[in-house]
Order: C-alpha cells, then sequence, then structure tokens
C-alpha cells in the first residue's frame, strides 16, 4: 500500500504499527473523519488477525464503518499524507 514511492514508510506501516490513539489523531485531524475513534479502534482490533497488504484489502476491513458517499469517506481516511 503505497501511492508515494519517494516515502520510505507505506500505508500499510502505519496501519499495521500505529497505536490507536495515533491513528484516531491522523483521521480526525488531517481527515476529519467523523468517526475517526471507531474506525481507529476497528483497524486495531481487526489487525490481529487480518492481514492488509492492498488498499484493497483495506478497504474492505473498514467497508462496515463507512458513512455516507463511500467516495467522500475514503477520499478523508486517505487525505493525510503518510496513508498515501
Amino acid at each position: 500500500m503505497r501511492m508515494d514511492n519517494r516515502t520510505e514508510k507505506t500505508a500499510a506501516d502505519i496501519i499495521k504499527t500505529y497505536s490507536e490513539k495515533q491513528l484516531q489523531l491522523i483521521f480526525q485531524e488531517y481527515g476529519e473523519v467523523t468517526n475517526a475513534r471507531t474506525l481507529a479502534q476497528t483497524i486495531v482490533s481487526l489487525r490481529k488477525s487480518t492481514t492488509v497488504r492492498t488498499i484493497n484489502e483495506f478497504k474492505a476491513m473498514i467497508q462496515p464503518l463507512v458513512k455516507g458517499n463511500p467516495a467522500k469517506y475514503l477520499a478523508q481516511v486517505f487525505r493525510h499524507s503518510e496513508l498515501k
């Protein structure tokens, strides 16, 4: 999961290693995701049993949390430069 090959850290690295609080802050502050806390909790919970290697796997993992227009929601989730 990487859109910018100039950075060493991938989105998958962030999803796998960031704490719930760090994820929540990214989604809340940069993406303005309305359910940032629930999204972060879900990611931390599901990453224990699910391997996320691709964008499609990540999108499938968070699909139940998508609010409103899926394209707009996902744009907010991926807004932060670290998740690109």
